[in-house]
């Protein structure tokens, strides 16, 4: 029996993605690649996924920005979901430098319009051992087919998030967290709370600093996820 798998991408990431994961999974798997919904904030986007998603549990992976409402997903909805699978992603609150940065961001973009992601900052998403050409560009790719309009909605939406610990806690859901040692958007002391306290928690620790793991590591997820639903 094929078990379908429904996959949330990150800031800027479209199906690209996952194209080379596609490539290597399993037969008896089927990746649904799900579009983030534009909305006001968060709740929306959670909200609006009810009538995307099947009306039945499912196997639901994020990434990134997509793990974080992955996460708020199985808080509100836990009926409808099976297991989940966050990769490169704690689901808590932004810093304050983080916070400072998005808003300097967005005031920016407003003025003067968003020219599309540097080559220094694609690189700077990726391990050094992994900062090869090719997956430049195809985090510059994604970015570019996803545009101005799409980059400043994300901005705008994703940035109040409240700190979902305690509700992964109390909802003693099955969750795999996949991220690399070094990647400087994991909350370490967040996670080694959570998975102390929910016993239902399985981390799986990359060695490097790589956030765009299912590019640099399409081969290593493929064997996680496959161990997940198999």
């Amino acid at each position: 029996m094929i078990k379908d798998i429904y996959l949330l991408p990150g800031t800027m990431c479209n199906e690209l993605l996952w194209q080379d994961l596609k490539c290597l999974i399993s037969d008896e798997i089927t990746l649904n690649h799900i579009e983030l919904p534009t909305a006001k904030n968060i709740d929306e986007i959670t909200d609006t996924l009810l009538n995307i998603l099947p009306n039945n549990k499912v196997y639901l992976v994020g990434f990134s920005l997509g793990g974080y409402i992955a996460s708020n997903f199985a808080t509100q909805y836990p009926h409808r979901v099976e297991k989940l699978f966050i990769i490169s992603n704690t689901a808590c609150a932004l810093n304050d430098n983080e916070l400072k940065q998005r808003k300097e961001l967005v005031s920016y973009l407003k003025k003067h319009g968003y020219s599309g992601m540097s080559r220094q900052r694609a690189k700077s998403l990726l391990d050094e051992s992994q900062q090869d050409e090719l997956l430049i560009n195809k985090i510059i790719e994604m970015d570019k087919q996803l545009g101005e309009a799409v980059f400043l909605s994300q901005m705008m939406t994703t940035t109040n998030r409240v700190d979902l610990c305690k509700r992964l806690i109390d909802s003693k859901l099955s969750i795999t967290f996949y991220y690399s040692e070094f990647d400087s958007f994991i909350n370490k002391t967040w996670m080694a709370e959570l998975a102390h306290k929910n016993e239902n928690v399985k981390v799986i620790v990359q060695s490097g600093a790589g956030h765009m793991l299912p590019l640099e590591q399409p081969l290593l997820l493929k064997v996680y996820l496959e161990d997940w639903i198999l």
